[in-house]
């Protein structure tokens, strides 16, 4: 169905300053920026950036969160510039420690989202 969200995760908005680094096949660092996010959920980011990085590329992500530096892996899945040259970048959550999964999820809870009729509360409970 057209415009059907497909997504396993509430997303909330919040800015964080992210930083993303790629890395080629021998391990050099290729290319790295930082950027803001837009929103996020436990499952990526929306991350508004200068220039894109490539599609699907793999990338290790560090998220300012509240007052933690959240170290993540990921992968670009989505890239829209916008008419305003903006480009956003949607980056699913590949590999998060368990510490850092349990920080974002209380962060998100926390956030504005902590009453028990939100969607966190559900998906978290």
């Amino acid at each position: 169905m057209a415009g059907k969200e497909s997504r396993k995760s509430p997303r909330v908005s919040k800015l964080c300053f992210t930083s993303v680094k790629r890395y080629d096949t021998t391990g050099e660092l290729e290319e790295a920026q930082v950027g803001k996010t837009l929103n996020i959920s436990d499952g990526g980011i929306l991350l508004e950036t200068d220039h894109p990085l490539p599609f699907m590329a793999q990338l290790e992500i560090v998220i300012g969160l509240d007052d933690e530096m959240l170290k993540l892996k990921g992968e670009v899945v989505h890239l829209l510039k916008k008419e305003d040259g903006a480009l956003e970048m949607g980056i699913r959550f590949l590999e998060v420690s368990s510490k850092d999964r349990e920080t974002l999820r209380n962060s998100l809870i926390e956030g504005g989202l902590g009453n028990h009729d939100s969607p966190f509360m559900e998906f978290f409970g």
